[in-house]
């Protein structure tokens, strides 16, 4: 579970959640702290910089992989003009686009169709 904590810091690109996952690693074999478990000192402002480069590898990938929005069809003319009222109402290809992402940041994800009437009159694509 931890990797997927460190994996998940990296792609966010914050840097208190990278300290919190590397706040107690241990040394490395020359007994130096790597970048993210050093501890600030006392009085000195704390100047590690993270450059979000994982988030913007994995927005980059989404990006190209949904670069032209998928075609979903389905025979009838009826059926596919409420195939398409209920993709474009909620929002389905921002929904892929995002799923994209958390996939090349993290390896896997999982899409999934649930209905909530006290929500909505249709069902929810969700991550």
């Amino acid at each position: 579970m931890l990797r997927d904590i460190a994996v998940d810091a990296w792609y966010s690109g914050d840097r208190q959640r990278l300290t919190k996952v590397y706040e107690r690693d241990e040394r490395r074999q020359d007994g130096r702290r790597r970048l993210w478990s050093r501890r600030p000192e006392p009085g000195r402002r704390d100047r590690r910089m993270h450059v979000p480069l994982a988030g913007d590898i994995a927005s980059t990938s989404a990006s190209l992989l949904f670069s032209e929005p998928p075609a979903f069809t389905c025979s009838g003319t009826d059926a596919q003009a409420r195939l398409a009222a209920l993709l474009d109402e909620g929002g389905a290809v921002m929904t892929l686009l995002d799923a994209a992402e958390v996939c090349a940041a993290l390896g896997g994800v999982y899409l999934r169709a649930t209905w909530d009437a006290s929500l909505a009159r249709r069902p929810l694509l969700t991550v």
